[in-house]
């Protein structure tokens, strides 16, 4: 019995079972993160520019399933011998979570109190969209039936699925304290692959009221108190970030400007206090928690006008994904993002800090864009810039 299948194994089954030392479950569950951008490079065979010609080559198709197959050790996971049919295993992948559902899990562990359920949730999941993905591997090396259409799925399941669900053990995640983050992320992995119960932390009033604060402040459209507070913070972050910016600054790192400055506890509390003169420190530290909270979650993604700052990691995703749907898990978490979305939210509106640029400024903006995209070693990187270059000629052609 390999490793995940040994932790959430049927209780009530009695079979023999394996050993585990300590520090053997560590490393294979290590080195199964460690591999996963190997696996996900070879699924690029399978992305939808890539797929068709992989199809015509049985013997490339072949090699990529069995390197595939052999990166998830048979010690971290392994399916019975059991053939499935094609209508079963698309109706295995409906059982898994979709990219969002795996996100707010992802949110959850995060700011919630009882992380280490949470944590186990995630690490289910991982067993199961392995379990499945095992599973394709098997049928397809078989089959010619369906073929194309649960390979389209195969890739889909590496390269978005599980690349959600390792963020919080590569460190691909918002705190205000990142560092004691991770540190909490190794403690709670432990004890999970040692099947070890941890003390949760007990919520406190503060977090009790934050909570609630949080659901009021996560209603984008509302009037509530709590979200005009929100958004009234995150306004007041901006100009900072405004005040801040010199002449011909390159605002790219605007966005990491903001995390930044979302992390400063003295700096929200002061905002705070300017807004709400008789609120307590324990409600000051609980509005702090939920406008984090908020922000991690996306809740001010449009509520900036100018994109350059905005937290709109969300509808840039769901913009971009067509484009660059085979290169996109991995441009999440890259600086050629913060550069496309701060050239893109100017060049589309024509104006930068609320003033409108005159034709050399765009073209300036676009240039700089382009020349640091360029010099992003990466394929996603050029088409990014192909991108700016055509949206810079749409504004000046006037087509925009």
């Amino acid at each position: 019995m390999s490793l995940l299948n040994h932790i959430f194994r049927d209780k009530s089954e009695i079979k023999r079972e394996l050993t585990f030392d300590a520090e053997k479950r560590i490393k294979l569950w290590e080195k199964h993160v460690e591999n996963f951008p190997e696996r996900e490079q070879l699924v690029k065979e399978f992305s939808p520019k890539s797929l068709d010609n992989t199809l015509n080559d049985e013997t490339k198709l072949q090699d990529v399933l069995n390197k595939l197959e052999n990166l998830i050790s048979s010690e971290i996971v392994i399916v019975n011998e059991e053939e499935k049919t094609d209508k079963e295993i698309l109706a295995d992948i409906t059982k898994l979570r979709e990219n969002h559902q795996i996100e707010t899990l992802n949110s959850k562990f995060l700011n919630e109190a009882k992380k280490q359920e949470t944590l186990i949730e995630i690490f289910k999941e991982t067993h199961n969209t392995l379990v499945v993905e095992l599973k394709i591997i098997r049928f397809v090396r078989k089959n010619t039936n369906s073929r194309k259409e649960i390979l389209q799925k195969l890739f889909r399941l590496i390269f978005f699925n599980e690349a959600h669900l390792y963020k919080l053990f590569v460190g691909q995640f918002f705190s205000a304290d990142k560092e004691k983050e991770a540190n909490r992320i190794k403690e709670i992995t432990k004890a999970i692959l040692l099947e070890e119960k941890l003390e949760e932390a007990v919520e406190s009033v503060t977090e009790e009221f934050a909570r609630e604060l949080f659901k009021k402040m996560s209603q984008v459209e509302s009037d509530h108190k709590f979200r005009v507070l929100g958004e009234y913070i995150f306004d007041e972050l901006v100009k900072i970030i405004n005040e801040d910016l010199k002449e011909g600054e390159d605002t790219a790192d605007n966005i990491r400007k903001l995390e930044d400055l979302i992390k400063n506890n003295g700096l929200l509390a002061n905002i705070i206090k300017k807004k709400r003169k008789k609120y307590t420190k324990d409600q000051i530290e609980a509005v702090i928690i939920a406008f984090r909270k908020a922000y991690s979650f996306g809740h001010f993604a449009n509520f900036s006008e100018n994109s350059v700052y905005a937290n709109d990691r969300i509808d840039f995703v769901r913009d971009l994904i067509g484009k660059v749907e085979a290169e996109h898990a991995e441009m999440m978490g890259s600086e050629a993002k913060n550069i496309y979305g701060a050239a893109l939210g100017i060049l589309r509106t024509g104006k930068h800090k609320g003033k409108n640029l005159d034709p050399d400024q765009l073209r300036t903006v676009a240039k700089n864009a382009i020349r640091k995209l360029g010099d992003v070693d990466k394929p996603y990187a050029i088409m990014l810039a192909s991108h700016v270059a055509a949206e810079y000629n749409s504004r000046i052609n006037g087509t925009q």
